[in-house]
């Protein structure tokens, strides 16, 4: 199983190749945690034609599981804020969620944003744009 970061989802959505391709060939194990889905929610509120990317985006979401956070992972949530606190490398506030539910999950978390997630401890990263 593989979740979607935000910034993979936005590159599909603006037609990236790499991105299509890969998401194509992974289908139908593909999720995006309800944490990106309210990230490009936002984006698409906020973009010069929201009703078209909106239409867009529900689109998409018909074709990956949507993953709900939950309790699990509220509690890789904590771990990570905290190991990642202790070693001087704070993750950003929307990163730590969308990483703790790929964590909870056993989930390959796929972003551009490599460096955002590089030193948490058990998460499996990819690339597709590259």
């Amino acid at each position: 199983m593989v979740h979607l970061d935000t910034s993979t989802v936005v590159a599909h959505l603006r037609g990236n190749q790499f991105a299509a391709g890969r998401l194509a060939a992974a289908l139908p194990e593909v999720a995006v945690s309800t944490i990106v889905l309210a990230e490009l929610i936002f984006g698409v509120r906020v973009s010069a034609r929201p009703d078209e990317n909106l239409a867009r985006l529900r689109e998409f979401v018909e074709l990956v599981d949507l993953v709900v956070f939950d309790s699990a992972c509220a509690d890789a949530y904590g771990s990570i804020r905290a190991a990642q606190r202790r070693s001087g490398r704070p993750v950003g506030e929307a990163d730590a969620p969308i990483a703790a539910t790929a964590l909870s999950h056993r989930a390959t978390l796929v972003t551009h944003n490599l460096r955002h997630f590089e030193g948490i401890d058990g998460l499996t990263i990819e690339d597709w744009l590259v």
